[in-house]
C-alpha cells in the first residue's frame, strides 16, 4: 500500500475520531441534564421524534451513496464536468423528495401518534407538534448530504469534522440553555432545525471552495437514471436500515410504558455511538475502495478491507471489556441507582452485538465500493424478514433485555452473510484472515481479562483508586500488547510517520505565533 495513501487514510481517521468523539465526550455530560429536565416520558417522545423523521430515509434513494461513489471515480479520470453534472443531478432530486418527505411527515403527525405509539393523552400534542417541526428539518438534512458528499468523495475529512464539530457543539449547547431558561421539547426541536438550515450555506461555501466547478447548476437525466440504477438498491438497504435500528424502540413503546423505551435508548444510544469506530475509518475508505476498484489495484483494496477490520477490533475490544466490567457502575455515577438496575443487562448484551457490527462494517462499505450494492440490499432484506418476528416476539415477552438479546442474534446473523458476501468479492483466505485476526487479539485481551476480572469481584465504585487504577493498567497493557504482537512492521512505521508529522506541524505553529 502506498506510503501517501497510508498517510491520507491516518490523517483523515483521526479527524473522523476528533469530530466524533467530541460530540460524544459533550453528549456524556449534556444527556443527564437532559434527561432530568425533560423527565422520562418526555425524553422518550423526543427519541419517538428522531426515529419516525429516520423512517422517511428512503427518500434519499440512495443518491448519496452514488454521489460519493461516482463523483470519487470521476475524480480519479480528471472528469469535473461529470463531477458537477453527479452533484447538481443530486441535488435538484433531493430538493423534490425532501419537500415530498416534509409534507408526509407534517400531514401525518397525528395518525402517527393516535396510531401507532404508546404514551400519556397529555404528551401527544407535544409529540404532534414536535414531529411537525422536525419534519422541515428533513429537507434540509437531504440537501445537506449531497453537498457534504462532495467533501467526502475529495477525503476532505478535516473540513467536514470542523463543521460537525461546530454546530453539534452549538446544537448541544443551545439544548442545555433552552432548557435550563425554561423551554421545552417543541422549541429545542426548533433551534435543532434552524442549524440544519444553516448548515447548508457552510457545507456549499467550502464545497464549491475546493471544487470550484461545482458553482454553476446543471442536470443530466441519463446520468440520473444510471446512478438511480446503483442507488435504488441502496435504497431498500435505507428502507431496512430504520427497521432494524428502530422496530424495537416503536414495539417497546407500544407494548411497553414508554418509559422502558429510556432504559433500552440511552444504552443503545452509547453502543449506536460507538459506531464513531467503523464509520470514522469506513467513511474514508469507501471513496477510496471506489477509487481503486475502478483502477483494478484488487491487491490494495485486499490490504486495506483486511487492515480495517483488524484496526477496528483493537479499539472496540478495549471499549466493550470496559463496559462489561464496569457498565454498571458507570451507569451509577452517570445517571443513577435506579437507571442502572434497569439498563446494565441490556449495556451488556448490546456491547456484545456491537462488537459484530463494527467488524461487519467493512464487508457492507466493500459491496457498495465494488459496485454491489444489490448484495448488500438482499443481506438486509434477508436479515430484516427474520429480525421483525424475532424482535416482536422478544419485546413482549422480555421487554428492554430481549431487545437488546434480538439485536445480538440479528447482528450475529448480518456478520456472517456480509463476511461471506465480501469473501465472493476480493476471494480472500477468510479461514487465514480471522486466525491472523484472532492471534493479534489474543494476547491483549488475555492480559486485560486476568486484571478485570478479580477487580470486578470487590464491586468498587467506578472512582474508587483501585477502579482507576485498574482500568489505567489494563489501558496501558492492552495497547503496549497491541503494539508488540497486534501491529505489524509497516503500521508500527505509519503511525510514527503520522505523529512526527503531526508533532512537526504543530511546532511550526507555535513558532509562527510565537
Amino acid at each position: 500500500m502506498q506510503q501517501s495513501l497510508s498517510f491520507k487514510i491516518i490523517k483523515n481517521v483521526a479527524w473522523n475520531f476528533i469530530g466524533n468523539g467530541w460530540l460524544i465526550f459533550l453528549m456524556f455530560f449534556t444527556t443527564p441534564y437532559i434527561v432530568r429536565k425533560l423527565d422520562i416520558n418526555l425524553y422518550g417522545v423526543y427519541v419517538l421524534v428522531s426515529t419516525i423523521i429516520g423512517y422517511f430515509g428512503v427518500l434519499q434513494l440512495g443518491l448519496i451513496h452514488a454521489s460519493i461513489k461516482y463523483i470519487s471515480q470521476y475524480l480519479a479520470n480528471d472528469e469535473k464536468d461529470k463531477v458537477r453534472k453527479a452533484f447538481w443531478t443530486c441535488i435538484f432530486m433531493y430538493i423534490i423528495m425532501g419537500t415530498l418527505g416534509t409534507v408526509i411527515i407534517y400531514s401525518f403527525a397525528g395518525y402517527f401518534v393516535q396510531r401507532f405509539l404508546s404514551m400519556p393523552e397529555n404528551l401527544k400534542g407535544i409529540a404532534v407538534t414536535a414531529i411537525k417541526i422536525g419534519s422541515i428539518g428533513f429537507l434540509f438534512v437531504m440537501i445537506t448530504g449531497v453537498i457534504n458528499g462532495a467533501l467526502r468523495a475529495l477525503l476532505r475529512f478535516d473540513l467536514l469534522n470542523k463543521i460537525v464539530v461546530f454546530f453539534g457543539t452549538l446544537q448541544l449547547l443551545f439544548t442545555v440553555a433552552l432548557l435550563y431558561f425554561g423551554y421545552s421539547l417543541t422549541s429545542i426541536i426548533a433551534s435543532n432545525v434552524i442549524l440544519q438550515f444553516l448548515n447548508i450555506f457552510v457545507y456549499w461555501y467550502y464545497s464549491v471552495k475546493e471544487l470550484p466547478c461545482l458553482a454553476k447548476p446543471t442536470f443530466d437525466a441519463p446520468l440520473l437514471l444510471e446512478m438511480l440504477k446503483y442507488g435504488g438498491f441502496i435504497s431498500i438497504f435505507s428502507v431496512t436500515e430504520p427497521v432494524l435500528k428502530s422496530s424495537e424502540k416503536i414495539f417497546l413503546s407500544s407494548l411497553w410504558a414508554v418509559s422502558s423505551l429510556t432504559y433500552y435508548y440511552i444504552p443503545q444510544t452509547i453502543i449506536s455511538r460507538l459506531a464513531i469506530i467503523p464509520s470514522s475509518v469506513l467513511n474514508v475508505l469507501f471513496p477510496v475502495f471506489s477509487r481503486y476498484h475502478e483502477q483494478k489495484e484488487s491487491s490494495i483494496n485486499e490490504e486495506l478491507f483486511s487492515r480495517s477490520i483488524l484496526y477496528l477490533q483493537f479499539i472496540y475490544v478495549y471499549i466493550m471489556f470496559f463496559l462489561l466490567f464496569f457498565g454498571k457502575a458507570f451507569f451509577v455515577l452517570w445517571i443513577g441507582n435506579d437507571f442502572a438496575q434497569n439498563s446494565y443487562n441490556v449495556m451488556s448484551v448490546l456491547a456484545i452485538a456491537g462488537l459484530f457490527n463494527t467488524i461487519s462494517q467493512p464487508s457492507s462499505t466493500l459491496l457498495m465500493g465494488f459496485g454491489r450494492p444489490h448484495t448488500l440490499a438482499f443481506i438486509n432484506v434477508a436479515t430484516t424478514v427474520i429480525y421483525l418476528p424475532v424482535s416482536y416476539l422478544a419485546v413482549k415477552h422480555y421487554g428492554p433485555i430481549g431487545a437488546s438479546c434480538a439485536w445480538l442474534f440479528i447482528s450475529v446473523l448480518g456478520f456472517f452473510l456480509l463476511s461471506v458476501a465480501a469473501w465472493q468479492s476480493l476471494r480472500f483466505n477468510i479461514a487465514k484472515m480471522c486466525l491472523n485476526i484472532l492471534y493479534r487479539i489474543l494476547p491483549a485481551s488475555v492480559f486485560s481479562l486476568l486484571i478485570y476480572w478479580p477487580l470486578r469481584r470487590f464491586h468498587y465504585p467506578l472512582i474508587h483508586p483501585m477502579t482507576i487504577f485498574g482500568i489505567v493498567l489494563v489501558t496501558g497493557v492492552y495497547f503496549v500488547s497491541i503494539w508488540l504482537w497486534g501491529l505489524d512492521d509497516f503500521a508500527r512505521m505509519r503511525i510514527r510517520e503520522f505523529f512526527e508529522a503531526t508533532v512537526m506541524k504543530f511546532k511550526g505553529l507555535f513558532q509562527r505565533t510565537g
